[in-house]
């Protein structure tokens, strides 16, 4: 209210205002003042009717308002959805976090059992986020983000993500919204990410221009279709995920891992920094396709493929500008050449075949380690120096990001074995894995626990394992950070802030 009277002590001060007009400013600036106050709401009912302490009832009560809202739970249980929740048309944040027992597993469930149509969660307001809610056995999506209006969405969180499975239709529709993230989400199987439960279509679909969205250390597995689809979108982001398999089995999607189509372009798939690469496994079509004309510059780099059915990347009917994989003409224990564009970015893994046992009935040529980027010169000729075994492919992109399927691989004379398999997620290989030395710096390395962080960018520090598992989070500030390590059993480490990493070494 003292907002209020600032404003009416300068509508006060102006000309040729009468008492009418002024009592009239006076109630819309109040009514305009209490419909933007953010509103913290808790259900404390299982119940699925507008009465008081339900999630339907916190959701309607938030919505007549601006916002943003919070929409937090003091009870777990399970909520028996038989009508459709309203609609999140204000900025309202729904976190199942803050539910008693929640420790990195959802512990309120919303049951989609007994509709008949419908969806779990829909979201039309831009800036709403789902946090730690396990969405399942509606008929049609878990969550569906609808329209040009819904975006900078959220749904899931490092440490907050939801579990999204058996849904008979998407299990997270992005129709129309930008500048959305998806992060830490099990989608397609139970909690454990160990055993399968389907969402029926694709694990994400981004369709109808769902731009600059961010697909993030999600586990997208077991679904229908494809794990995640992006048609007639750009510039999204897909980054640090498992798509396809179980954590402990090779399971994967129902066709495809990733399908980009409709005229997507700019959309990137992995990335140069280890903790941006997806494990892309066990699907029973092709990993990723690029397919269509105009489906162009979209960058697939430095992920992990195996067990593929029908092949690791496929590019046809015009995706990528039709471009075709390098040669590798010679590999051996020190040396691999080759043949390509002019000026090709050159991308080399050790091959699926390395290891004859590893599905020995789908494709060879599929990169399971990555090993390093060459540049080739001017007359497409690279080469690469280092240690080399098993068998060797590559992958070409020009500078405009039209990646590559895979080459024929070839035996560098040496036997060999894989790094990763087709389960569980990126193992680190030893090329290529820290960037940014100029970003932040970290000492004492080694640590017996405690570092100091001298950064230049605000931003969160993650904390991953070699395998890139993410296991602790900090906010870091500008310049000096104490950063406590101390839960950290010995080994290496990596520390990753705003894309740029470090390795650290912990002992005790």
């Amino acid at each position: 209210m003292p907002d209020v009277l600032k404003i009416v002590l300068l509508l006060l001060k102006l000309k040729n205002l009468t008492m009418k007009k002024l009592y009239s400013l006076i109630a819309l600036v109040t009514l305009f003042t209490i419909n933007t106050q953010a509103t913290v709401f808790t259900v404390t009912s299982l119940a699925n009717t507008n009465t008081v302490g339900t999630l339907f009832y916190c959701i309607s009560q938030a919505n007549m308002s601006i916002g943003p809202h919070t929409i937090n739970f003091s009870i777990a249980g399970t909520i028996a959805v038989n009508t459709q929740l309203p609609t999140l048309t204000q900025a309202i944040t729904i976190d199942g976090t803050t539910a008693p027992g929640y420790s990195n597993t959802p512990v309120v469930m919303l049951d989609g059992t007994s509709m008949l149509n419908g969806n779990g969660l829909v979201i039309t307001s831009p800036n709403c986020k789902i946090y730690g809610l396990d969405i399942n056995n509606f008929p049609y999506r878990g969550i569906q983000v609808n329209g040009d209006a819904a975006d900078n969405f959220i749904i899931g969180a490092l440490g907050k993500g939801n579990v999204i499975r058996n849904n008979d239709y998407y299990g997270i529709e992005v129709d129309g919204a930008d500048n959305g993230k998806i992060e830490d989400n099990k989608i397609g199987t139970d909690p454990t990410g160990m055993t399968c439960a389907p969402n029926l279509y694709d694990g994400i679909d981004l369709g109808n221009a769902a731009n600059n969205d961010s697909i993030l250390h999600n586990q997208i597995s077991c679904n229908g279709y494809n794990g995640i689809q992006i048609g007639g979108s750009n510039n999204n982001v897909v980054q640090g995920n498992l798509v396809g398999p179980l954590l402990g089995t090779c399971t994967g999607s129902g066709y495809r891992g990733v399908d980009i189509e409709g005229g997507s372009t700019g959309n990137k798939i992995g990335g140069a920094n280890f903790a941006e690469w997806n494990k892309i496994a066990g699907n029973l079509y092709w990993g990723i396709e690029v397919k269509g004309t105009g489906t162009i510059n979209n960058l697939i780099s430095g992920n992990s493929f195996s067990c593929n059915d029908y092949d690791a990347i496929e590019i046809n009917t015009g995706g990528n500008n039709n471009m075709l994989p390098p040669v590798v003409s010679t590999a051996n224990g020190t040396t691999v050449t080759g043949t390509s564009l002019a000026n090709a970015i050159i991308e080399v893994f050790k091959a699926q075949n390395t290891n004859a046992t590893l599905c020995p009935t789908t494709p060879n040529t599929q990169g399971t380690d990555y090993l390093g980027t060459v540049t080739a010169n001017g007359t497409g000729n690279w080469t690469m120096t280092g240690t080399f075994n098993g068998y060797i492919t590559a992958t070409q992109r020009d500078v405009s990001n039209n990646s590559s399927s895979f080459s024929v691989t070839v035996y560098t004379g040496i036997p060999g074995t894989l790094t990763n398999s087709c389960s569980g997620n990126v193992i680190i290989t030893s090329v290529g894995t820290v960037t940014g030395e100029n970003l932040f710096s970290v000492y004492p390395n080694p640590s017996n626990g405690t570092i100091t962080i001298n950064s230049t960018e605000k931003g969160e520090l993650i904390v991953l394992n070699s395998i890139g598992e993410k296991l602790q989070l900090f906010s870091v500030e500008a310049g000096k950070n104490e950063i406590n390590l101390s839960e950290l059993a010995t080994g290496i480490y990596f520390l990753q802030l705003n894309g740029s990493t470090q390795q650290i070494s912990v002992s005790r």
